[in-house]
């Protein structure tokens, strides 16, 4: 934790604009230019740009949702349980920890560092999509997008320094 505690804000004051490419916050105006970045048709029709508008993945991940939930629901009766709604931290041991445990067990592994992996684990995802951050944002009037590059970078540091954490210290 010291280390990330080092290195996130050493990463954030590399990785942030140039003096010369920033601007005060205006709300109004960071609405517009989110807006305006929206609707621009004169970008180049590149693949990822047409993947991000395509409507028909969105479809097949709905329906694929859909059948593996009338699948489970078929087999075991409708419920609304855990295996569904998966809170963080407690909530997800809970969920990973019968699985865990036996397999560290039967890998002749530590107990505490199998633990300590799922919780790093859980945290470091929580790095690339913090859902604290989201009314924040709201509130600040910043479209998530202007904070990814910095929650991304975030993620890769942290799963580089659990890692070697996990492989060094345990």
């Amino acid at each position: 934790m010291l280390v990330l505690a080092v290195l996130i804000p050493i990463l954030y004051c590399a990785i942030q604009p140039a003096e010369m490419n920033t601007v005060a916050a205006d709300s109004a105006r960071l609405i517009a230019e989110d807006q305006a970045q929206a609707f621009k048709t004169n970008e180049p029709a590149t693949l990822a740009r047409r993947l991000e508008r395509a409507w028909v993945l969105n479809l097949i991940v709905v329906i694929a949702g859909a059948a593996a939930l009338g699948i489970t629901w078929a087999k075991s009766g409708f419920n609304l349980d855990i295996s569904l709604f998966m809170p963080s931290g407690g909530g997800h041991w809970a969920v990973q920890g019968p699985f865990a445990v036996p397999a560290a067990a039967q890998l002749h592994a530590s107990q505490a560092a199998t633990a300590m992996a799922v919780a790093m684990g859980e945290q470091v995802t929580n790095m690339v999509q913090p859902f604290w951050a989201l009314p924040v944002l709201a509130i600040a009037g910043i479209s998530l997008r202007r904070v990814m590059g910095f929650t991304v970078m975030s993620f890769l540091v942290g799963a580089i320094v659990y890692g070697l954490a996990l492989l060094v210290l345990v």
